[in-house]
């Protein structure tokens, strides 16, 4: 699995000296609580701020998430199959809508009682899709009194943003 550096820098209208770093801090912060919860590996943070910019630098990033798998429970043994062990609507209702054969659900203990389960492998995120929400998340949680908007959208900062930039083919 490759890895690479991944950078965001922010560049906007000069921020207050007072909250700069604790701005910085938190928006390091939020980048990397969304890349443990999309359960992307990666290296060191580093941060860097003026009064104009804010940067965050993680080192180290796993190109796609580690591969997962998927478990869905489904009805109980006594409402999926009949007497005769014949699958019932409820089997292959659930069996459908998990895309699988109903011979292909795995029988297990749920809450002292016997269920349908499906499990299988599921499908790794690559890094370019864990990346496409991970600003936003991290800017709409930033410790923010009184937020800004500017122009006609509707985005909001402490300061008007001039610049974005995402960059995650940063070689090591």
């Amino acid at each position: 699995m490759a890895r690479r550096d991944f950078l965001v820098e922010i560049g906007v209208e000069e921020l207050p000296p007072r909250s700069l770093f604790t701005l910085l801090e938190s928006f390091a912060s939020g980048i990397v609580k969304s890349l443990d919860a999309a359960n992307v590996a990666h290296g060191e943070v580093r941060t860097y701020a003026t009064p104009r910019r804010l940067t965050v630098v993680v080192s180290a990033v796993a190109d796609r998430q580690p591969d997962a798998e998927i478990r869905r429970q489904g009805p109980s043994l006594a409402n999926a199959f009949d007497a005769s062990g014949v699958p019932t609507r409820a089997a292959q209702g659930f069996a459908a809508s998990c895309g699988v054969a109903v011979e292909q659900l795995e029988q297990a203990m749920a809450r002292r009682v016997a269920c349908c389960n499906m499990s299988a492998p599921g499908p790794a995120k690559e890094r370019s899709t864990c990346f496409q929400l991970l600003s936003p998340a991290s800017l709409d949680n930033l410790p923010i009194a009184k937020r800004m908007r500017w122009g006609g959208g509707e985005q909001q900062f402490v300061r008007p943003v001039h610049w974005v930039v995402m960059c995650s083919d940063l070689p090591l």
